[in-house]
């Protein structure tokens, strides 16, 4: 009876422990999948929570601000200008309300202080530790001179026409 008891004791401890591995190493995959796909983002992706506590910060992010991850993780987002506090604040209202916030054009600041223009995606991300805060942004900058070489073309253009018709008044 106590052999047997003992022997069924190992076993089960034996099953329990090879359960646990197999969950542990799950865990790590999914870890790992997660991680991978963040830094496979070709957009600079924060994770904050309501106090703007950066809890997440990929490559991307690191090429497009210049701030290292290190420097990043468990301190207030660096990258909000001065003068863009309330429009987050207002954003992380409305995504606290259930509205995710979809490619709006404002400023965020990199390290070196340069203004950087943006596209920004701003979602609710809710997990374990509660209600956090997920931004996508892109860099728009090059559509931004774009935009003013189109407006710059439009009014050369305008201009053209305006002074051939003047030519054409004066000619007749």
């Amino acid at each position: 009876g106590i052999a047997s008891s003992l022997l069924l004791a190992m076993w089960a401890a034996w099953y329990v422990l090879r359960q646990r591995r197999r969950s542990e190493e799950q865990l790590r995959r999914s870890g790992e999948r997660y991680r991978g796909l963040l830094e496979a983002s070709p957009g600079a992706i924060a994770l904050y929570d309501h106090n703007l506590i950066v809890s997440e910060w990929n490559a991307a992010a690191e090429r497009l601000y210049g701030f290292p991850k290190s420097e990043v993780l468990g301190q207030p987002l660096p990258t909000v200008p001065a003068g863009k506090q309330e429009e987050l604040q207002s954003y992380l209202a409305q995504v606290s309300g259930g509205a995710a916030i979809l490619d709006a054009e404002t400023l965020r600041q990199a390290q070196d202080g340069t203004s950087i223009e943006v596209q920004l995606s701003l979602l609710p991300f809710r997990d374990a530790a509660g209600m956090s805060f997920l931004e996508v942004t892109a860099d728009i900058r090059e559509r931004g001179r774009l935009r003013q070489t189109l407006l710059d073309l439009e009014k050369l253009a305008t201009m053209g026409k305006m002074a051939a018709g003047t030519a054409h008044h004066l000619n007749t």
